[in-house]
């Protein structure tokens, strides 16, 4: 096998995705563009380029030296990178833009920002959108710890993981402390260091490290070092939709009197002739046309489920929903049915101030790409085989789609306990029935299922993770806010989801 195992994959997106630039307030790596637009600044590449153009260290020096006296003097107007290459003649929007063109194709300038805070899809240099391949490596990396903590948690030498994902609570209240009296970017540096601890803890308790290579500094003991992903190739296909934020609230009816309302109104699937009815006091119903047309898959799915009929129109079924958790036809089952239906929890609009919705206008892309991707194995041979949990990228990608499904899995379990009292989720559903290989979610609005171990967690420390580092949903499950797109008033599709083959 060469050093270096290279793979194109092919990207399509199962539902739109977003991924937003930072905006220019996000701190001082940026530098004007024009009166509107901004470059985001990759320092690593910065220091590459000044050593290339001095041949020497001397420009990187000067960097380094002016930025810390601003530091010690907490000058007024502080240390930007755009003043330091202004002042060494190297870039200025308005004078000097000799070397824009080298400074983007070095990855210098990695993307172009908005003055004020918009909605847009990410951009590189030359205005083009594109998929970050920080983005997916950011993804890799996720579904590579969920696998390794996920195994740790099941072997019985692994007593400390188990301790630590059980009592995480210390270390939530750790940084509640830490985080008292602190603004909201201080904060969020926090929720990094959080986060960061969490993936130490379990690098570090997995022992990539043979014993004689202790002694390397932090940077080089991460094996993740050995993956490279390229950013995509320019991307295309964009639509604007609107993304509205909802969340649970519980259901407003008692189990009695949900009962009294719901008992004649509860009819099973049933098959009949290659087609799907409702079996109703004794009696064979057929849905409307438009309703079992939009509906088929969904139907052909749950056969023997009960559901909720809503309406009736000319004696067919004109609304209705499926009730979970249940597939026998008789009284008692009946019951539970109305029983863990009365349980469940609907799901509506966010609301701010004035009891505005919470809304956006976002740039979303719909459509395929590639990227490449490869595996160093002159790095990942440095460390110990037996410990890491993938040898190849083979085995990389299955890692990947298996943390995919979980997910998924997840977010079809959250749809499933929701009822419609408030919004139509129909459309979610009958996504989340749909089966698919090689699966992952990517960008903005996929949720904290997407981004960290919760779902490792009981369903108690789930909650309680999600009260005290981000917001207090008090005993809802958790997450409990979902960023769903929005077509004809009713949610029509989440964000995020893509497959790749190769």
């Amino acid at each position: 096998m060469s050093l270096i195992e290279t793979r194109i994959l092919k990207l399509k997106t199962i539902s739109p995705i977003h991924i937003k630039g930072k905006d220019i307030d996000y701190g001082q790596g940026f530098v004007r563009r024009d009166e509107q637009t901004a470059y985001a600044v990759d320092i690593n590449k910065l220091a590459e380029f000044l050593v290339a153009q001095s041949n020497d260290l001397t420009l990187v020096e000067n960097y380094l030296l002016r930025f810390e006296e601003s530091i010690k003097s907490r000058q007024k107007d502080g240390f930007t990178i755009e003043k330091f290459l202004s002042d060494n003649n190297i870039y200025h929007c308005k004078n000097n833009t000799v070397h824009k063109n080298k400074l983007i194709e070095a990855d210098v300038f990695k993307s172009v920002v908005n003055a004020i805070k918009e909605t847009d899809f990410i951009k590189n240099g030359y205005s083009k959108a594109y998929i970050p391949g920080s983005s997916i490596k950011g993804m890799i990396r996720t579904a590579v710890m969920f696998k390794i903590a996920e195994k740790l948690k099941n072997e019985a030498e692994t007593n400390k993981v188990k301790d630590f994902l059980e009592n995480i609570s210390n270390k939530i209240i750790e940084f509640e402390t830490a985080a008292k009296g602190k603004d909201k970017r201080e904060i969020n540096i926090l929720k990094g260091k959080f986060s960061k601890e969490l993936q130490e803890f379990i690098f570090q308790t997995t022992k990539f490290i043979s014993p004689k290579a202790e002694t390397v500094n932090k940077a080089n003991r991460d094996f993740f070092r050995c993956i490279k992903v390229k950013d995509s190739s320019e991307i295309q296909n964009f639509k604007r939709v609107n993304i509205f934020v909802t969340s649970m609230k519980k259901a407003k009816k008692s189990n009695e009197i949900i009962k009294e309302d719901l008992t004649d109104k509860i009819g099973k699937l049933v098959s009949i002739e290659e087609s799907v009815a409702v079996e109703y006091q004794n009696k064979s119903y057929d849905f409307t046309n438009k309703v079992y047309r939009n509906n088929i898959e969904l139907l052909k799915k749950n056969i023997d489920k009960f559901i909720f009929i809503k309406e009736f129109s000319s004696d067919k079924v004109k609304d209705f929903e499926i009730i979970e958790g249940t597939n026998i036809a008789s009284n008692t089952e009946s019951n539970n049915a109305i029983r863990n239906y009365s349980l469940g929890y609907k799901l509506d609009k966010n609301t701010k101030e004035e009891n505005k919705p919470i809304e956006f206008d976002a740039e979303v892309f719909e459509g395929g790409t590639t990227i490449e991707i490869s595996i160093d194995h002159s790095i990942l041979d440095s460390f110990r085989k037996d410990r890491i949990p993938f040898k190849n990228i083979d085995e990389l990608l299955n890692i990947i789609n298996d943390f995919g499904n979980k997910v998924w899995k997840f977010e079809k379990t959250f749809f499933d306990n929701c009822n419609d009292d408030n919004l139509n989720l129909a459309e979610i559903r009958t996504f989340y029935q749909k089966e698919h290989k090689n699966i992952f979610r990517l960008g903005w609005g996929t949720g904290l299922s997407g981004l960290t171990l919760l779902m490792l967690l009981k369903e108690d420390k789930q909650k309680e993770m999600r009260n005290r580092l981000f917001i207090d949903r008090e005993d809802f499950p958790a997450p409990k806010s979902r960023k769903l797109i929005f077509e004809n008033e009713q949610p029509n599709l989440p964000l995020g989801w893509m497959t790749y083959e190769y």
